[in-house]
């Protein structure tokens, strides 16, 4: 399993290289902070950026904007999905005005 961990990281590497690419801006998680009792309905969204752990890139997080008033108030999110993670951010928007939002 070592050897393909570090032929992903040569492939990795050489796409950043062959695109001149320095840095890639991208979302760490799919919603807004999440209560703890809706932890286990996020188990799939590591993998926004589990590759970059993989291929031991470095990476943070930035937060960019906090859930706002009236996204808590009556939250409405909707994705194509509308499953388990679809209900858990909509519960996660309810009563969390101010909570950060990361990229």
């Amino acid at each position: 399993m070592n050897k393909e961990k570090k032929d992903l990281e040569a492939k990795m590497n050489g796409i950043f290289d062959n695109n001149d690419l320095d840095v890639i801006i991208m979302p760490v998680f799919p919603g807004p902070s999440f209560k703890a009792v809706n932890s286990q309905k996020y188990t799939n969204a590591n993998t926004y950026c589990s590759i970059w752990n993989l291929v031991e890139f470095p990476a943070g997080v930035i937060p960019v904007t906090d859930v706002l008033k009236e996204e808590s108030e009556n939250p409405k999110y909707e994705d194509s999905y509308n499953d388990g993670m679809t209900a858990a951010i909509r519960d996660d928007l309810a009563d969390s005005q101010g909570m950060p939002i990361g990229i």
